[in-house]
């Protein structure tokens, strides 16, 4: 399977948490050929959510020059339950830019509900 690490920017590290507060995520994609790619990989590492409220996550790719363009998206089952995805490019991601996660819940909660997810790194996958 061939795989190729997305760039990151400077100061960025490998994990990242998504929370209530905090809801959204980005990495840049600055591959030589992005239009070669045929998946977006992503990993949850960690999940805080003891009230096991159903947890979405939306995938977009915004292009340098300003396009936004909806990928899909995944939730985790269980809700508190971390792993791997893929979400399929459908061959949008053509160019230089930014693949943004976003973190929804299945039903409203106070926002003082203790809820975060540790994101690993996102890469882009050719096959699967």
């Amino acid at each position: 399977m061939a795989e190729t690490l997305a760039a990151q920017s400077a100061g960025e590290t490998d994990s990242r948490v998504l929370d209530l507060a905090h809801p959204h995520l980005s990495q840049r994609i600055d591959n030589d050929n992005p239009a070669a790619f045929d998946y977006v990989r992503l990993s949850v590492a960690q999940v805080n959510n003891p009230k096991r409220v159903g947890l979405i996550f939306d995938v977009v790719f915004v292009a340098d020059g300003g396009s936004r363009v909806q990928l899909g998206g995944f939730s985790l089952y269980p809700p508190d339950n971390p792993g791997s995805f893929i979400v399929s490019t459908r061959h949008l991601i053509n160019s230089p830019g930014l693949v943004v996660v976003s973190l929804h819940t299945a039903t409203p909660v106070d926002p003082g509900t203790p809820l975060s997810v540790t994101m690993g790194p996102i890469t882009l996958a050719q096959s699967l």
